[in-house]
Parts: C-alpha cells; structure tokens; sequence
C-alpha cells in the first residue's frame, strides 16, 4: 500500500494476522517488481523471487507481502530458512512458525495444520535447501488449497506450477534514491545537490545497483563526502590497510554461487588518502553483460 506521499508504508504488524515483523527502514522504490510480484501471486499459488545475494529479494518480498496481507485472513507467515542446515527440517522449521502442533509426520502435520487456511507463507532464504524446500512446498500446496506461498532463493525450486520472478538491479533512480534514503540514517542534514549528484550517481553505477552495496556505501558518509568515495574508488585496489566492511558491523555478501563471482565490500582506513588505491564498496562481480570466468 501507499501513503500520501507515493512511498510504500507496511499495515501495521498489529491488524496483520501471523509473524510478519514491519522493517526498520523505509523501503525504496522497486514499483515495477512490486505490481510484477503482485500480479504473479494473483495467478499462481507459488512465486518464487531469484537473484544474487544482495539483490533485495528478501526486503522484496516483505513489503509485496505487508501490502498483500489483508488478502489472507489467517495470516501472513514469514519463515528465514537462514540458518536451517538440513533440507529435512524444512518442514518442522515451517510449522514452528505458524504453530502447528508436530503429531505424526512432520509434513503430514503441517498440511492438517493449514488445510482450510487462507494464508501466505514466506520461505526466505532458500537455495541451499531446494530439494526440502521443494518436497515441503510441494505438500502444501496439494493438500492446502488457500494457502499460497512466495518464495526467495538464488535458484527456482523447480515445482510444477512455480511462477519465476528475477530481481533485478535497482533502476538509477531507485539507486540514487536508495543511496540518499540511507545516507541520511547516518547524516541527517544530507541533501542531494549539483555538488553531489554526478559523484552518488557515478558511486551507484560501480556497485551495479545492488541495494545491499549501496546500503554499505551509504553507511560510510560517516566519513566520507561522496566525492572523496568515488575517487578512492576509482584509484584501485591495493591499499594494504584496506579491511573488510564487516569489521564495522555490516555483513558482507557471501560468494555468489550462481556466477561464481565474489562480492567483496572494503572499507578505507585513516592511512588512505585520496589518491592511494584503496576501494571502498569494491565489486569483483562481473559488470552486467559480462561473463564470469569459467561462466558458460
């Protein structure tokens, strides 16, 4: 849903059925995949939402969810598949988060549990359990007839019936907007101006619009003007005393099986001036349009 001023707000957690938890922060443009995602889930009971790490799917697919909610009156339920190490949990993990009491087989007691539920689940997280995660979902939505399911991971599930949706890179502006959004949680006073436009644009461009490096990006105006970031960018990469961004707090990206690239955010130290090589929010990932090595 949308306020008054066109930006997308979360229904509050209170008149939502099930475990959906509002965001700290305000989501950020995604229009376009947010009608693409809704459309898909008025079509067909199982949507899955695809791309690298960092791309967004899962903020994504939260808010498609919040402004979807008052179409499921017995819940929306999120499941963070995260942390879940063996595909045979999958079950018990998903019926821990709706409350499903486990008599008898798992996936047998989940289904009784939802059968007659007019609900979403949200499976989040799900690559490295496909095969679980597929088994599960297949179950659910044989015997649960109202019950839809919207699902991220890097690859489909492969389900008979699975609506495939890809996020993509945040459009320039959505980049731009996102920077400036998240700039402003660690420098309120900051403004977009002429003095800064062509540098955050230039900084978004490098980090190919991906919202979890732009998030980190913005994190360091702490420090740095948007101009100093990009020329230390655009210097290189071979400043010694550059450290990795989760020493501040911030997770990086795990290696992105799907291209076999590496995301690989640094931050620059007080030894790094502004013409020495070092490359904060760095991305050894392809730039789009372009292989990977090995990638066929």
């Amino acid at each position: 849903m949308r306020g008054s001023t066109g930006e997308h707000t979360v229904a509050s957690p209170a008149r939502v059925p099930g475990n959906l938890v509002a965001p700290l922060t305000s989501f950020v443009g995604r229009h376009t995949e947010i009608e693409a995602a809704a459309g898909l889930l008025e079509r067909h009971r199982l949507v899955t939402l695809t791309g690298p790490g960092g791309a967004g799917k899962t903020r994504l697919a939260a808010q498609v969810a919040a402004d979807r909610s008052d179409r499921y009156p017995d819940g929306v339920w999120w499941v963070d598949l995260a942390t879940v190490s063996d595909g045979t949990a999958v079950a018990e993990t998903v019926a821990e988060a709706v409350g499903a009491p486990i008599v008898g087989g798992r996936v047998h007691a989940l289904r009784n549990h939802l059968a007659g539920w007019r609900s979403l689940l949200c499976l989040d997280n799900a690559e490295h359990l496909l095969d679980g995660v597929a088994s599960t979902v297949e179950a659910v939505l044989h015997g649960c007839a109202q019950v839809s399911v919207l699902v991220t991971s890097r690859e489909p599930l492969g389900v008979p019936g699975e609506a495939v949706l890809g996020v993509p890179p945040l459009s320039d502006d959505d980049a731009l907007s996102l920077f400036v959004d998240r700039a402003r949680l660690v420098q309120p006073s900051f403004a977009l101006d002429e003095s800064n436009t062509a540098a955050i644009r230039s900084i978004a461009a490098h980090l190919d619009g991906i919202p979890l490096a732009l998030e980190l990006a913005a994190a360091w105006l702490r420090t740095l003007t948007p101009g100093r970031w990009r020329r230390v960018w655009t210097t290189g990469s071979r400043c010694s005393s550059a450290v990795p961004v989760a020493h501040s707090g911030a997770s990086a990206p795990s290696p992105d099986p799907s291209t076999g690239a590496t995301r690989c955010w640094t931050r620059p130290t007080a030894s790094c001036s502004a013409g020495s090589p070092c490359s904060p929010g760095r991305s050894v990932l392809p730039r789009r349009g372009r292989s990977a090595p090995g990638e066929r």
